[in-house]
């Protein structure tokens, strides 16, 4: 039978951090109630599973750099019972300054994941400085692009606005809101 330690050696070598975590759990909770081979697997399993979910959520929280981070689990749910169904599924979602730089890998499939969901179920405004055509070239994958675009654009209507920049009058140097800027 094999040694512990090398179960755990080519737990470490395949990265299945999430099973060397709880293995030691696992296998106590396996011998107590007697669990069969294919549910300790499924356990196990599980266990990766969740690891690397919440690997990818941490990672991502991080890389988004927020003043302030933020659960549902801290909301007070009590103080406005209304409040969560609006929260959790909004009437509309707007997205502006959309397509001001190219998207990273992860920012483009997260992008996708959220046009996907929100295909014909909810409201969306998109605001953005370029026209449709040129949002493709900004994913670098042209498969996420051409998927995320026809669900957001097949179903859409499109206004371009000309004219001032209502932000360029709100800034110090008023001189400059005499820009005229084509959206």
């Amino acid at each position: 039978m094999t040694d512990i330690h090398q179960l755990e050696n080519k737990m470490r070598s395949l990265k299945l951090n999430g099973m060397l975590d709880t293995l030691d759990l696992r296998l106590s909770q396996a011998q107590k109630d007697s669990i069969g081979f294919i549910q300790f697997l499924e356990l196990l399993l599980e266990d990766e599973v969740q690891y690397r979910t919440n690997k990818r959520l941490a990672s991502r929280i991080s890389k988004a750099h927020f003043e302030e981070e933020r659960s549902l689990e801290e909301f007070n749910f009590h103080f406005n019972p209304k409040v969560p169904t609006r929260y959790l599924k909004p009437d509309l979602l707007i997205v502006d300054d959309f397509t001001l730089k190219e998207l990273t890998k992860t920012q483009a499939e997260d992008l996708y994941e959220l046009i996907d969901q929100r295909y014909r179920r909810g409201s969306m405004i998109v605001m953005a400085n370029r026209s449709p055509k040129d949002w493709y070239p900004l994913f670098p994958n042209p498969v996420i692009a051409e998927s995320a675009l026809d669900r957001l654009l097949s179903c859409s209507h499109i206004i371009t606005l000309t004219g001032k920049s209502y932000r360029a009058l709100l800034r110090p140097d008023k001189a400059l809101a005499k820009e005229v800027v084509t959206v």
